[in-house]
């Protein structure tokens, strides 16, 4: 909840941070903040890439094979178009994100990316059994998947381009059903797939692995990623957009 000293301009609370939404924040990757990448022997502790969990949960993000690096570049993420590949893997155990252990469906995700291609799919966060959230291989289409099933949803021509940066918001409430913000403003379905089908959702990589068969990770910049465990007030999901978008000057 908004302190009650904090004021709401163009909906964004003045001072606010992503920190203020308490316990509902599960993970946060902070653009240009906590970015490490040691150079060791490749697969071992000295070798790790780490994107720091800021929300205080120790959920950080690392990756320790040379050959599955992302790149850190001014801050941000680049993930490359291959094959399963291009990962950070979120803590495992008790730190791992599991949307379900509360027993409620409901999250907000909020990523501030830019697409690098749209010729391939690519899946932005995921787990080793099942791609969680991705683009489709077009600008119109965002999949969405639980272990029970998926649905793919459609929007308008153009509306996830390439080469451009942009806020992406969703929420899914207690009833499975998803909505979709693009920098604060709601996006219309061109053909809703809502409800996502009931069944267990982990998040345990940003890029979208999986093992079980060929998946393309995600082909562009991932600048911030915020993860909650609910849906947001309207006050704060506008407020933590607002605040992302500030950061990558949108």
């Amino acid at each position: 909840m908004l302190g009650l000293g904090n004021s709401i301009t163009g909906g964004a609370a003045l001072g606010f941070t992503p920190a203020d939404l308490g316990s509902t924040l599960l993970a946060w990757y902070q653009f240009d903040t906590g970015q490490t990448n040691l150079s060791g022997t490749d697969g071992n502790a000295d070798n790790e890439m780490k994107w720091e969990d800021q929300s205080g949960g120790s959920r950080h993000a690392t990756q320790r094979t040379n050959s599955v690096k992302p790149t850190f570049t001014a801050g941000y993420v680049d993930f490359e178009e291959d094959t399963a590949s291009d990962r950070l893997a979120i803590a495992t155990g008790d730190g791992a994100i599991r949307l379900m252990d509360s027993g409620s469906d409901a999250c907000t995700i909020i990523m501030a990316v830019r697409r690098e291609s749209s010729s391939t799919e690519g899946r932005i966060l995921g787990s080793s059994n099942s791609e969680v959230f991705g683009f489709m291989a077009n600008t119109t289409q965002i999949l969405t998947k639980s272990s029970a099933g998926s649905t793919t949803n459609e929007f308008a021509s153009g509306t996830f381009p390439t080469g451009a940066d942009f806020v992406l918001t969703y929420t899914r409430d207690s009833s499975r059903e998803q909505l979709f913000y693009k920098n604060n403003a709601l996006l219309s379905f061109a053909t809703e797939a809502n409800p996502l089908p009931d069944g267990e959702v982990d998040i345990e990589f940003l890029g979208g692995y999986k093992s079980s068969h060929n998946v393309k990770a995600f082909d562009g910049r991932i600048y911030e990623m915020i993860i909650c465990d609910t849906v947001l007030s309207t006050a704060n999901r506008q407020a933590t957009t607002s605040y992302v978008m500030g950061k990558v000057g949108l």
